[in-house]
C-alpha cells in the first residue's frame, strides 16, 4: 500500500501526487513528523479530506519537514529519499495552486 496526496479541481482531471509507500512512510515521514509536532501530516496516513482553504497549512508542515530533517535522524539513502520526495510534493502542491483560482477537493491517505 501506498499514500498518496489526490486533488480534483472542478471540470479537470484528477492529479495525483504519490507521497510514500506505508513502509516508508512508517519508517521515516512518522520519526520526522512525531519530533517536529506535525499533525496534519501524521494523519495523512489515516487519511483525510481537505479544499483549498487548508491546502496551504499542509504545505506549511510539509516545508517545515524538509527544512528540520536532520541527516542523523535517518539512514544517508533514506535522508536524501525523503528530501527528494518533499521537495517533489512541494512543487506539486505549489504548482497547483499557481494554476488553480478555483475551488477544489482533495483527499490524503
Amino acid at each position: 500500500m501506498s499514500i498518496a496526496l489526490t486533488i480534483k479541481i472542478k471540470n479537470n482531471p484528477e492529479i495525483n501526487i504519490p507521497i510514500a509507500t506505508e513502509l516508508f512512510f512508517d519508517r521515516c515521514w512518522i520519526k520526522v513528523a512525531k519530533k517536529n509536532n506535525l499533525q496534519l501530516i501524521l494523519s495523512m496516513q489515516s487519511g483525510y479530506i481537505f479544499d483549498q482553504s487548508s491546502i496551504k497549512p499542509i504545505l506549511e508542515e510539509l516545508t517545515q519537514m524538509t527544512k528540520s530533517i536532520n541527516i542523523e535522524e535517518l539512514e544517508t539513502q533514506d535522508f536524501n529519499f525523503l528530501k527528494e520526495r518533499l521537495a517533489f510534493i512541494v512543487n506539486k502542491i505549489s504548482q497547483v495552486l499557481a494554476q488553480e483560482e478555483g475551488s477544489f477537493i482533495g483527499y490524503v491517505g
